[in-house]
């Protein structure tokens, strides 16, 4: 048996020994802690915060991120090749912005033969990759429907003038725009004369819904 002030100086020693352990044990996880901080900041830093900006700037664009760009390099290089276009009605009552990949000298144009399209001399264009945004005053929106009835055919009720045609099904809203409303002169292809006069009303939805182009 140890005597008292021996033992109390052995419990003295003990407590110590605890406390720097524990110190020391405080140090080590701050430590790592500090260390998996920097390694995850380091990361957002790099691979993170520059994806969530570029398709910032693509929504800022109104394209769609996931469309077809998915990786931070493959978006900024998508942004860049992007082409924009203007379009309007005569009076600018009736407008719209188009977005596409491919540049003017690669659409598909087509002049379809049907009666309304001849009429108005059409000749229009989608691109299933890109993206229209349409800006209508709805006091000079006529939206025309003829024979199927399937898609509205967008008319200015002041000048007259056609500028695309437009349909909602299940998928969402797509459109074909008219190349002559387009207020910049493109060095577009000739066009392609096409008919759909045979065409039942199932086909004609599913070729719109896959060929013409995404609106909004």
């Amino acid at each position: 048996m140890l005597p008292v002030r021996r033992r109390t100086v052995c419990v003295e020693r003990d407590r110590r020994q605890a406390i720097r352990s524990s110190q020391c044990q405080y140090i080590r996880r701050r430590r790592r802690i500090h260390v998996v901080r920097l390694i995850d900041g380091f990361r957002r830093r790099r691979y993170r915060e520059p994806a969530r900006t570029q398709e910032a700037q693509l929504d800022s664009e109104g394209l769609p991120h996931g469309n077809c760009f998915r990786i931070g390099s493959t978006v900024a290089v998508a942004a860049r090749d992007l082409h924009t276009v203007q379009g309007s009605c005569h009076c600018g009552a009736l407008s719209f912005t188009y977005r596409t990949p491919k540049a003017p000298e690669k659409w598909s144009v087509r002049s379809c033969q049907c009666r309304f399209c001849r009429s108005h001399a059409a000749r229009t264009t989608s691109d299933p990759d890109g993206r229209v945004t349409f800006r209508l005053d709805p006091e000079k929106t006529r939206r025309y429907r003829f024979h199927t009835r399937s898609a509205d055919f967008l008319l200015c009720s002041c000048c007259g003038v056609y500028i695309a045609a437009t349909l909602t099904a299940r998928r969402g809203a797509f459109a074909t725009l008219n190349v002559n409303a387009i207020e910049e002169v493109l060095s577009t292809p000739a066009a392609t004369p096409v008919s759909y006069g045979s065409e039942t009303v199932e086909q004609r939805l599913a070729r719109r819904q896959e060929r013409w182009t995404p609106v909004g």
